[in-house]
């Protein structure tokens, strides 16, 4: 699985999720095991053969190995006549976060803490040093796990032209 070491540094050790306390009272679940149980989450939604649309893109989930706190996802992604490859890599922190990272052929095109936020999946760019005071989170995945978006003004390279709020969803088989 990718290796993201140069992103846990600029990830504050302090920082935890905003949910942490109600996992730990209201659950029982330590942080490791909260998120181990969002990391699964996550990795459920993303059945092998699935396809999401949106944002002119395609893609389609090619493999699915989850293993020892950890996942990989690979995906291909269609858009404009052009394919391309993808990995989603998934590591349950003992913090309680979920450390994301997709890679687009190979390179890094994005980073994140995810927690679940009650029902939704919330993810947070690297380096973000309070998530609790940024407002709404510039990344969710539904209750469902039926959809996905982003905020581009946190992650511009989404390349999603003027909308703000780019979003793919699960196209229904």
């Amino acid at each position: 699985m990718p290796n993201s070491e140069a992103d846990d540094a600029a990830w504050p050790d302090a920082l935890r999720p905003a949910i942490a306390p109600y996992w730990a009272d209201d659950a029982g679940l330590s942080p490791a095991e909260a998120a181990a149980a969002v990391l699964d989450r996550v990795a459920t939604a993303c059945r092998v053969g699935d396809a999401w649309s949106g944002c002119g893109l395609t893609i389609v989930i090619d493999t699915v190995d989850e293993r020892d706190n950890a996942a990989l996802v690979t995906f291909s992604i269609a858009r404009d006549g052009e394919r391309r490859t993808g990995a989603l890599s998934l590591v349950a922190m003992t913090d309680g976060w979920v450390r994301a990272e997709v890679l687009i052929d190979g390179a890094r095109w994005l980073t994140a803490r995810a927690e679940l936020v009650y029902e939704e999946i919330e993810f947070w760019p690297a380096g973000a040093e309070d998530h609790t005071s940024d407002g709404e989170a510039p990344g969710r995945i539904g209750k469902h796990g039926t959809w996905a978006q982003i905020d581009s003004g946190r992650w511009p390279q989404s390349d999603s032209g003027d909308e703000r709020w780019p979003a793919i969803e699960l196209v229904e088989p």
